[in-house]
C-alpha cells in the first residue's frame, strides 16, 4: 500500500495534535467577527479529522484483513478501545504474536492497550503523550496520532514485505522447478545404472555430466539469490524458503555422491577389465602356441612315426599346460562376476578355443596310441615276413647247390616250401585284416594312408615271395 498523501500527513501538522496539517491561510478581512473565525477554524478541523479518520480506517482495515482470523473496523475511535484489534494490527505489522486478554470489562481493555503500547516502546518507538486510557476513552487526536506513528514506522517495512513477497513467490517457483529437475536427474541416473553394456554406461555418463554441471550451477545461483532475499528482510517465509533450499541441496548432494561412487566403481571396473583383458591376451597367446605345436606334430609325425616317444612327451606337456590354464585361470575363461560384454565375449572365445585344443590334444594322444599299436603289429609282421624270406632264400640256395637230388630230398624240400607258402598266406591274411581294422579307426586320412602303404608293401613282398616259391616248386 502507498503511504498516505502529504496533504493529510504533512510533517507541518498542528502543534496541538502533531497530526493536523496546515491549510490555506484565512484572511481576517474576510471574517466579519472573531466568533465567525473560530467557527470556521473549528469546522475545518472537524473536516480534516473526518478525512483523516476515514483514510486511517481504510489503512488499518487493509492490514487487519491479513490477520488470521481477519478483522474489520467501522469506527476507528470506537473499535480500537478494547485493544484486541490494535494488537491484531501490530501482529500483522510486526510478524509477532502478542498476549491478548479476553473480556468486556474496562480493565481488560486497559490491559490489552497497555500490552500494545509496551510492545511499541520495546521496538524503540517513542510515544509522546499517548497513554492506555486515552485509547480506551476513544480520544480522536490521540488515536489519530498513534495510527499516524504506525504508518510512519511500518509503511516502509510493508512496502519491503510486498516486494519481498513477490521475490519469494518467484524464488519458490524456481525451487519447485529445481526439485522437478532433480527428480528427472534421479530417473536418468537410475536408468543409466540399469544398463548392462559397459560402453553404453560410460557414454551415457559422459552425456549426463553436462546436465549435472548445469544443475550444479543453478543450485549455486539460487543459493546466492536466497542470501540476497534473507539479507534484505527477515519477514515471514524466509525460513521456509531456506528450509526448502536446504532440502534441495541435501537431495542433490546425496544424488551427486551416489553418482561419484558409481563413477569410482566404474573406474575400478575399468582397471580390473584392463588387467583381465591383458591376462586373456596372455592366455590366448599360450593357446595359439599350443595350436601351432599341434600342427607341427602332424607334419613331423606323418614323415616319421618312429619319433612317437618324443611326440608323446611333448603332447603330455601340452596337456599339462592346458590343465594349468583351466585350473589357475578359470576366472578368465568364465568371468561370472564381470558384466562387460568385451570381457565376456572374449572369455567365451577363449573357453571354446581351450576346449577345442583339449579335444585336439586328446585326439592326438589317441592317434599316437593307435598308430603305435598298428605300427607294432606291422613291424611284427614285417619281421615274420623277413624271417620267411630269409628262410626261403636259404632253402632255395641249398636246393640249387645240392647235387644229389633224390626223391626223398626233393619231397622234404617241397614240404618245406609248402610250409613257407602257408605261413606267407597266413601273414597276407593277417595284413589284410589289419588293413580292414585300420579303415574303421577314427584316425586322420594321412596317417591311415601311411600305414596302409606299409601294409600294402608288406603284402606285395609276401605275395612275391609266395609266387617265387611256387615257381621253384614247379
Amino acid at each position: 500500500m502507498h503511504s498516505p498523501t502529504r496533504s493529510l500527513f504533512s510533517p507541518t501538522a498542528s502543534r496541538t495534535t502533531g497530526i493536523i496539517p496546515e491549510t490555506s491561510v484565512i484572511s481576517p478581512r474576510s471574517i466579519s467577527s472573531r466568533s465567525e473565525l473560530e467557527i470556521s477554524i473549528h469546522t475545518l478541523q472537524n473536516e480534516q479529522e473526518r478525512v483523516q479518520k476515514k483514510t486511517f480506517t481504510k489503512w488499518v482495515n487493509i492490514y487487519l484483513s491479513l490477520h488470521e482470523p481477519p478483522y474489520f473496523i467501522n469506527d476507528l475511535f470506537e473499535d480500537l478501545k478494547d485493544g484486541t484489534k490494535l494488537i491484531a494490527l501490530l501482529e500483522v505489522l510486526s510478524g509477532q504474536t502478542l498476549p491478548v486478554e479476553r473480556g468486556n470489562k474496562r480493565a481488560h481493555y486497559v490491559s490489552n492497550v497497555s500490552n500494545a503500547l509496551r510492545f511499541l516502546e520495546s521496538r524503540k518507538i517513542k510515544l509522546v503523550n499517548i497513554g492506555p486510557l486515552d485509547i480506551v476513552d476513544g480520544k480522536p487526536t490521540i488515536i489519530l496520532g498513534l495510527i499516524w506513528m504506525l504508518i510512519l514506522c511500518y509503511q516502509h517495512r510493508y512496502e519491503t514485505l510486498n516486494r519481498a513477497g513477490h521475490h519469494h513467490a518467484d524464488y519458490d517457483l524456481r525451487l519447485h522447478s529445481l526439485f522437478e529437475t532433480l527428480s528427472t536427474l534421479q530417473t536418468i541416473f537410475y536408468h543409466i545404472r540399469q544398463q548392462e553394456n559397459h560402453s553404453d554406461v560410460l557414454l551415457q555418463l559422459k552425456n549426463f555430466k553436462t546436465e549435472r554441471d548445469d544443475f550444479e550451477e543453478e543450485i549455486r545461483r539460487i543459493s546466492y539469490t536466497n542470501e540476497q532475499i534473507v539479507s534484505e528482510t527477515s519477514i515471514e517465509g524466509s525460513e521456509h524458503l531456506k528450509l526448502k533450499l536446504k532440502q534441495l541441496q541435501t537431495k542433490w548432494r546425496t544424488l551427486n555422491n551416489d553418482i561419484q561412487s558409481f563413477e569410482e566403481k566404474l573406474a575400478q571396473q575399468d582397471e580390473e577389465q584392463r588387467l583381465v583383458l591383458n591376462e586373456q591376451t596372455t592366455i590366448e597367446q599360450t593357446l595359439n602356441n599350443i595350436q601351432q605345436q599341434l600342427q607341427t606334430f602332424d607334419q613331423q609325425f606323418l614323415h616319421d612315426y618312429t619319433t612317437s616317444d618324443l611326440v608323446r612327451q611333448r603332447l603330455q606337456h601340452l596337456t599339462n599346460t592346458l590343465t594349468s590354464v583351466e585350473k589357475f585361470h578359470l576366472h578368465l575363461l568364465s568371468p561370472s562376476s564381470s558384466t562387460d560384454t568385451t570381457v565376456i565375449e572374449r572369455a567365451q572365445h577363449l573357453s571354446s578355443f581351450h576346449e577345442q585344443l583339449k579335444t585336439t590334444t586328446q585326439k592326438k594322444i589317441y592317434e599316437l596310441n593307435e598308430i603305435e599299436k598298428y605300427s607294432n603289429e606291422i613291424i611284427s609282421c614285417q619281421q615274420i615276413l623277413q624271417h620267411l624270406i630269409d628262410a626261403c632264400s636259404i632253402r632255395l640256395q641249398t636246393f640249387h647247390n645240392e647235387k644229389s637230388k633224390n626223391e626223398i630230398y626233393i619231397k622234404r624240400i617241397m614240404t618245406g616250401f609248402e610250409d613257407h607258402r602257408n605261413r606267407l598266406n597266413e601273414l597276407i591274411i593277417k595284413a589284410k585284416d589289419l588293413k580292414t581294422k585300420l579303415h574303421n579307426e577314427d584316425l586322420s586320412k594321412e596317417l591311415i594312408k601311411i600305414l596302409n602303404d606299409k601294409i600294402d608293401q608288406m603284402i606285395n613282398d609276401a605275395e612275391h615271395c609266395s609266387i617265387n616259391l611256387i615257381q621253384n616248386e614247379n
